[in-house]
């Protein structure tokens, strides 16, 4: 190759131009290697292409100016050379390219008089070089083309005859199939040599160069379109303009480095992107700047090679490697999931893929239960291979709970509280942790708890709407004295007994007739119900009881003193229940085997009393109220009390019940409720009302002073109001909020004024208020 010496106003210009020029500071993944050194003479101008997993280097200028033929194999699983059969014929700048398991170098020069358009083919079988059709006598002898390989046909474009008068500009395509050549179109962009080029897919690829004449460098960059044979110019190469530089594709990136302009040689890389036509900066060559590399590379698979090269005074025979990664795996769904969710890795860069799952596909959908590596081995179109590896994270779900799970009375409401997690979403847009809810029937609320990890599950309760709850006492409720009975309550699930048990069963050995209330509930319903357990004398012997029943009660005569029993009324046990409905007589004949004898008795209906308690109520805590029963007789209420009516001040819910005895000794019982709620007193500091003004003057209106308070007077617990005239003196006070002030002091009407007032107030829950003012007394 010959170089041009440029007068120094030239070599300044350009160098200027260098310094300047633009570009972009991005580096992309990517790593460079050094693998073992061709073992023959340094050198540039070289040849060089790929077959397999195995680079080929030939060819090339040594160091005393002298073209080679000399042509080496390197084999990339051992990092190994091997010296081949020489090339034909020795050239420097010719172009390298293989189709399938050949090789082919063409074009080049001897030295200054002898350029090549010769096209040798090289079968690795036979390790042998045989000549193919010269490219045809239009085409030009050349060197410092440009080639490339689109599917089975080479491609040379550009060069030159005379690097000071002949370049070229015509583009030449051989096919392997017929070796034969045919023009294509032209180079559309300026005519040059030194420039560099790939393919990608069905595309070829020009860029960089020079035009020694004129001095002129490029950056430009051009895309040829196998199907439409035209060219279309793409993003410029975003490197200084150059020439000489090396230029090769993995993928569907390509890459351009090295190179140099006049005296100056650079070392720098940059990848294009076919998808997105931009250019970004990849690792630098970590070794001396040179140039002249452009035709000693190859590609093996995913890896990038350059061999050789000069930095204007060393030959270089070191070979560099290039690792663009383009073998990658990837989490194409979220590599951090939920239990029982999925996820897609996939793997590209390859021709076969074997997962450690055991799937041959190049994506496999996983549903881990825990944290797990998958691996994947990745074969490359050359037989070369890659191990990688992608771990996707699993997480646990929440562990929600909803509580309580209830049962309600209709109108009432609920709680509803879900722990278990970080964030929450119910059925009724609540984003709380806890919903409050009244539903009006039966119903279901579901929750969406979401964790700390973003795992979400959800959980669902139901409300259940007790429409009402009917308390009822069964049992027996007629003993003999010193018998016991079961009482049993339902129709809830919770229950107070007027004996103070909380069990739906009660047992019960009354002395006497007593009458049993129970309170049953179920969540805030209730409902109450009574019975009353009437005990029969002992019997006296012969029939017993000679006895006075109420209307409407039962009884049990009972005979002694045999074994066998008749009654008048044809019943052969020892007793026999009667309800008479007036007075009537009762006989029975007691027999121990054939002896008998006969007894009677008489049972005197006398009329039954009724008694109604009343009336259910509810009082504040604090308070008391009034209870009554009618009826005749005399009463027994269950606080012991034997009046009618009666005053009670309980400090919980309570059932009171009363019994009414008549003068013949029937009885009743009825029951009573009294709720005791809290009492909402409010607060005494705005609830206190005491006008500023009133006018006694018997006109019926405001004619004394009245302090009042809203909630109700009921709610003052401590009470004082003082009056107080002009001079001080102490005119009216009480510690009745109920009192009232006529204006007067002993009898004496005051004349209109102004008084003073104190008042302090403390209600039932403790609240004080201490109010100072005037008011005004008119006429």
């Amino acid at each position: 190759m010959f170089y041009i010496k440029l007068n120094f106003k030239i070599f300044f210009l350009f160098a200027v131009l260098f310094l300047l020029h633009p570009y972009s500071i991005i580096f992309s993944q990517g790593t460079w290697t050094q693998k073992a050194s061709l073992p023959a003479q340094g050198r540039r101008g070289s040849s060089g292409f790929s077959i397999g997993n195995k680079g080929y280097i030939g060819c090339g200028l040594n160091n005393s100016g002298s073209a080679m033929s000399d042509f080496w194999e390197w084999y990339q699983s051992s990092n190994t050379w091997t010296q081949m059969a020489n090339i034909p014929t020795a050239r420097i700048d010719g172009i390298g390219f293989s189709i399938s398991t050949k090789g082919y170098i063409s074009t080049g020069y001897l030295n200054g008089s002898t350029y090549h358009n010769d096209l040798w083919e090289w079968d690795q079988s036979t390790n042998t070089w045989s000549q193919k059709a010269n490219m045809p006598a239009g085409a030009n002898s050349r060197a410092t083309g440009v080639g490339f390989v689109i599917g089975t046909n080479i491609y040379i474009v550009t060069g030159y005859y005379n690097p000071s008068v002949s370049y070229y500009s015509d583009m030449w395509e051989w096919n392997q199939a017929t070796n034969t050549w045919t023009q294509k179109t032209n180079f559309s962009g300026t005519i040059r040599a030194y420039a560099t080029g790939f393919s990608i897919g069905t595309k070829g690829y020009l860029g960089t160069g020079a035009y020694l004449p004129s001095s002129s460098f490029y950056n430009d960059f051009w895309e040829w379109d196998q199907s439409t044979n035209t060219w279309t110019q793409k993003a410029n190469f975003s490197g200084s303009q150059r020439f000489e530089a090396v230029g090769f594709s993995i993928g569907n990136k390509g890459f351009i480095g090295t190179g140099g302009t006049i005296g100056t040689y650079t070392n720098d890389f940059w990848q294009w992107d076919q998808t997105t036509n931009t250019w970004s900066t990849i690792p630098t060559l970590p070794s001396s700047a040179r140039a002249d590399v452009d035709r000693g590379t190859f590609v093996i698979c995913s890896k990038g090679y350059i061999c050789g090269g000069w930095d204007g005074g060393t030959y270089f025979n070191d070979l560099w490697e290039y690792s663009s990664n383009n073998v990658s795996i990837n989490i194409n769904g979220p590599s951090t999931i939920c239990i029982g969710s999925s996820s897609t890795i996939s793997a590209s860069g390859g021709i076969n893929y074997s997962w450690s799952t055991g799937a041959t596909t190049s994506s496999i959908s996983i549903t881990p239960s825990t944290t797990t590596a998958y691996s994947v081995t990745v074969t490359e179109s050359g037989g070369c291979t890659s191990i990688l590896s992608a771990t996707v994270t699993v997480n646990a779900l929440p562990t929600p709970t909803i509580s309580p799970s209830t049962t309600i009375c209709s109108g009432d409401a609920v709680t509803l509280t879900v722990t278990g997690g970080n964030s929450y979403s119910w059925s009724n847009g609540s984003s709380a942790s806890s919903i409050v809810v009244s539903p009006t029937s039966t119903s279901s609320y579901s929750v969406t708890v979401t964790n700390a990890s973003g795992c979400t599950k959800t959980a669902t309760t139901f409300v259940t709407v007790n429409n009402s709850v009917s308390a009822l006492i069964t049992g027996n409720n007629l003993l003999c004295s010193g018998d016991s009975t079961a009482l049993i309550a339902s129709g809830g699930n919770s229950f107070l007994w007027s004996t103070g048990a909380t069990t739906s069963s009660i047992i019960v050995s009354p002395a006497n007739n007593t009458g049993y209330a129970v309170l049953v509930s179920s969540g805030s319903c209730s409902d109450t119900a009574s019975v009353l357990v009437t005990v029969s004398p002992p019997p006296n012997a012969i029939i017993s009881p000679n006895t006075t029943l109420c209307a409407g009660e039962n009884s049990t005569l009972t005979a002694w003193g045999g074994g066998n029993y008749l009654w008048s009324n044809g019943t052969t046990t020892a007793s026999i229940i009667i309800a008479p409905a007036s007075t009537v007589s009762y006989s029975v004949i007691v027999s121990i085997g054939s002896c008998s004898d006969t007894a009677s008795t008489t049972i005197t209906v006398v009329p039954q009393t009724t008694v109604n308690a009343c009336c259910n109520t509810t009082i504040t805590s604090g308070n008391t109220t009034t209870l009554s029963a009618s009826g005749s007789g005399t009463y027994s209420w269950s606080n012991g009390a034997t009046a009618s009516i009666i005053t009670v001040s309980p400090t919980s819910t309570t059932v009171y019940y009363v019994i009414t005895t008549n003068s013949w000794g029937c009885s009743d019982v009825d029951t009573v409720i009294v709720f005791v709620v809290e009492p909402d007193c409010g607060n005494p500091e705005k609830d206190l009302f005491i006008p500023n003004a009133f006018s006694p003057n018997n006109d019926g209106e405001n004619d004394v002073l009245v302090i009042s308070y809203i909630k109700g007077i009921s709610c003052i617990k401590n009470y004082y109001l003082a009056i107080f005239n002009r001079w001080g003196e102490n005119i009216f006070e009480t510690e009745k909020i109920s009192d009232a002030w006529d204006g007067k002091l002993n009898g004496k009407v005051f004349d209109p004024a102004v008084f003073t007032y104190y008042c302090k107030a403390t209600t039932l829950a403790g609240q004080e208020a201490i109010k100072k003012g005037n008011i005004t007394l008119l006429r």
